[in-house]
């Protein structure tokens, strides 16, 4: 996604990845992002812990909307004509790449509507 320099559209879970993924993620690779100039739009899950990441959303290219769901179990990002399937929460993390324009455009079209119909921007 670094490397890409596409603007990132993400569902994500921050509670469970956080807890998931390693803290030198969190403190590293959205600074990263926000150097080369990646924007990064998230759907979330609403939860003490995205509202609290959300605080540092202008300074890391970010916007957040929030949806009340039960747990996400993946995260999701839409970038380029690609689209990185996450599974965090499983005993052995794994991700999966696909690199494919249509698939890309449409989850990313489903992903738009979504975020047109959600509450306020965060950040």
């Amino acid at each position: 996604m670094l490397t890409d320099k596409q603007p990132i559209l993400a569902y994500e879970d921050l509670e469970h990845m956080k807890a998931g993924m390693r803290s030198v993620f969190y403190s590293t690779w959205p600074a990263e992002r926000a150097r080369r100039g990646i924007t990064f739009k998230s759907i979330s899950r609403d939860s003490a812990t995205a509202r609290e990441f959300t605080k540092n959303n202008i300074k890391l290219l970010r916007q957040s909307k929030f949806i009340q769901s039960g747990d996400l179990k993946t995260e999701i990002n839409i970038f380029g004509n690609k689209v990185a399937l996450m599974s965090l929460r499983a005993k052995t993390p794994f991700a999966v790449l696909i690199e494919d324009h249509d698939i890309a455009e449409t989850l990313r079209v489903a992903w738009v509507e979504l975020w047109e119909r959600l509450g306020p921007v965060m950040g």
